[in-house]
């Protein structure tokens, strides 16, 4: 699962993220600066992915794709983190990744 760090290059993204986050919140410079050429991109991706899954009939009736991708970009970066400070394994953060999907996707129950 790539949106966690599971291996040492998405560790590495992971850190650098992190790392960026917090001095963007603790220098003004750095918080003046763009955090990412588009910050909506991964956003706009997977609401666009959402909409198409649920044209095609594979999510639950009244999933919002927009909300959803926001929660699963938040959840995924908070899950993220928490690997990285070893407060959950890699396995165990897919465990939650998984839980959520399956409650956005029908015919999911594994």
């Amino acid at each position: 699962m790539t949106a966690l760090p599971t291996d040492e290059e998405s560790r590495t993204f992971h850190l650098l993220c992190t790392s960026y986050a917090v001095l963007a919140v603790t220098g003004e410079a750095l918080a003046a600066q763009p955090f990412v050429k588009d910050p909506d991109a991964a956003e706009e991706a997977l609401t666009t992915l959402l909409r198409q899954a649920g044209e095609a009939g594979l999510l639950r009736p009244g999933v919002d794709a927009r909300m959803e991708a926001v929660s699963l970009l938040a959840l995924s970066a908070g899950l993220g983190t928490s690997v990285l400070v070893g407060r959950r394994s890699p396995k165990a953060a897919a465990e939650v990744l998984h839980h959520h999907l399956d409650r956005i996707f029908q015919g999911t129950n594994r």
